[in-house]
């Protein structure tokens, strides 16, 4: 073909094996992923040759998944691994987040590319950040942004709140009046920053708020079109104290308060009854289920095989690395499928490997919106590869099954966010990775 014939692309990737998480569950071998901008434009065999590009990669010896989506972290927790082991969680709580909540600026930042150069390494591109700073302050909200936007990652601030249940090292908390002030302001700031940051509203957990807060919140989501996002039934205390506050569930009480909905996603509900599922189904509202936080807490195991029978949307999330030490959503994938195998009896109920890749994908993008979760024309250009050789795929049995137990073994050679190249050839291209390393070294 002429060469001035040739359509120009941004990046080309040439003769890979693709899983484009399709309802086929497919895999295309010989396959060409043409990009442009921020959009997939073209992926198939043999169609790269109709394009130019100056980056044009050889995919010969990998393989193309959609990027990764962990749909539950706190990302200050990053500075905090490896602290209250054999702790529940108000004990953890009180051995972490006295410190955590007394960062400052420059530390909020470095917490943030830490944990960003971990997900990347694992084919994460976007994340829901449920970010912790009691009380809320703008100054730590901007440092927070800022650094999310330097990573090139999409990501979800979701800014949390709180007027009840204080932690005894809070002092001087802000008023509900001046909570929702504040995220009103970095709303009009930073929502819809450069098309990858989103704010949404993450009021702690409802216990811990007054149904004056709750409703006032819900208000500023509906206003701004914004998600909410919070903490619900991770235990069986908050549970018992539902009940103690609303003589309801949680969940019930949500709806009372008219907040269910496509808007809301929860983490963990892990104690919810049938009849609080229902209620999730019926709505609409999502769930983030954490395995690995769930289990290093001993909070319990959410039923996310009974949800998932009802239509609930369900995402995958990490949690802080606080109560996880890892920020591996390969990990938690593997985890969500495997934890339903020791206490439901029928293997035809169980999770299986492509249901536990769609949670983290396909099911997040609905739920979130910052990517499709799938790897096909039109779709956001948000892409990670990993190398065929890698000991998990070899020998390539069946890719889906052996990409979602590989777990934590697994490292991406490269991730494409929007188009750009954000980790090449394992190095993380937007910051300097080693330099963080070494600073967050001399936090301990």
């Amino acid at each position: 073909m002429n060469e001035s014939a040739l359509r120009s692309a941004d990046i080309v990737v040439t003769g890979a094996t693709v899983l484009p998480f399709d309802d086929d569950w497919s895999v295309l071998e010989d396959c060409d992923v043409v990009i442009c901008e921020d959009k997939i434009v073209e992926c198939g065999s043999d169609v790269a040759r109709g394009w130019s590009s100056s980056l044009v990669i050889d995919g010969r010896d990998l393989l193309l998944t959609p990027g990764l989506c962990n749909g539950h972290t706190h990302s200050p927790e990053t500075l905090a691994r490896g602290r209250a082991d054999c702790s529940t969680l108000i004990g953890w709580l009180e051995s972490v987040w006295s410190e955590m909540d007394q960062l400052d600026d420059e530390s909020v930042r470095l917490g943030i590319l830490l944990g960003a150069a971990e997900m990347l390494h694992g084919g994460v591109t976007s994340v829901v950040d449920h970010f912790r700073q009691t009380p809320m302050l703008r100054p730590s909200v901007d440092a927070a942004a800022s650094a999310w936007l330097e990573t090139g990652m999409r990501a979800t601030l979701a800014l949390m709140v709180r007027d009840r249940q204080l932690p005894t090292w809070v002092s001087n908390m802000t008023s509900c009046k001046e909570q929702i002030d504040l995220l009103q302001q970095c709303t009009n700031c930073w929502h819809g920053s450069e098309g990858r940051l989103h704010v949404s509203v993450g009021p702690s957990a409802p216990t811990r708020c007054t149904d004056n807060l709750l409703r006032t919140a819900g208000t500023l989501c509906a206003d701004n079109g914004i998600g909410l996002h919070m903490h619900v039934d991770e235990t069986r205390d908050e549970v018992e104290l539902a009940h103690t506050l609303y003589g309801a569930s949680t969940i019930q009480h949500l709806g009372v308060l008219g907040l269910l909905g496509p808007h809301l996603s929860l983490a963990h509900c892990v104690w919810c009854s049938d009849h609080d599922l229902d209620l999730l189904a019926s709505s609409g509202t999502a769930v983030v289920h954490n395995p690995v936080s769930n289990m290093r807490l001993g909070s319990g195991r959410a039923p996310i095989e009974r949800m998932r029978k009802r239509g609930i949307d369900v995402a995958i999330g990490t949690d802080g690395a606080a109560s996880n030490d890892s920020q591996s959503v390969l990990e938690a994938i593997k985890f969500a499928a495997l934890m339903p195998r020791l206490v439901v009896d029928n293997p035809g109920d169980w999770i299986t490997a492509t249901d536990s890749l769609s949670m983290a994908t396909v099911d997040a993008g609905r739920i979130f919106a910052m990517s499709e979760g799938r790897l096909a024309p039109g779709c956001r250009a948000d892409i990670a590869a990993f190398e065929l050789a890698s000991l998990p795929f070899v020998p390539a049995n069946d890719l889906h099954c052996q990409l979602a137990f590989g777990g934590a073994t697994l490292r991406a050679r490269h991730v494409i966010i929007a188009g750009r190249m954000i980790l090449r050839d394992h190095a993380v291209q937007t910051f300097n990775e080693t330099d963080v390393v070494a600073k967050a070294c001399r936090k301990r």
